[in-house]
C-alpha cells in the first residue's frame, strides 16, 4: 500500500493544468473554482488539490511554464555572442 501514488490519465498533474488553463481562459481565473476544475477532469476535488496545492498555485505553475518557454524563445533568437554577454552579466 505504502509508496509513490501513481495517477491515472485523467488525474495527473498534467491533465489538470491542462483543465484549469482550459478553464481560466474561457471563463476567466476568478469565475473558476477547485471544483469546476475537478470536474473538467473528471475526478474528485480532493485529488486536485492533493495533487496541485490548490487553484492559486495551479495558476503559478501555468506562469512559471509561460515565463520559461518566453526565456527559451528569447534566448533561441539571440546569437551566440548575446547569449555569452548575458550569461557573463547573470553571473
Amino acid at each position: 500500500m505504502g509508496g509513490p501514488r501513481r495517477f491515472r490519465g485523467l488525474d495527473s498533474p498534467a491533465a489538470i493544468l491542462a483543465a484549469a488553463t482550459r478553464l481560466f481562459v474561457q471563463s476567466g481565473y476568478a469565475s473558476v473554482s477547485p471544483v469546476d476544475i475537478a470536474r473538467e477532469v473528471g475526478t474528485a476535488l480532493p485529488a486536485v488539490q492533493a495533487i496541485t496545492g490548490g487553484k492559486s498555485a495551479l495558476l503559478g505553475k501555468r506562469l512559471n511554464l509561460l515565463r520559461r518557454g518566453l526565456v527559451l524563445w528569447v534566448w533561441r533568437g539571440m546569437s551566440v555572442r548575446r547569449r555569452l554577454s548575458v550569461s557573463i552579466t547573470a553571473a
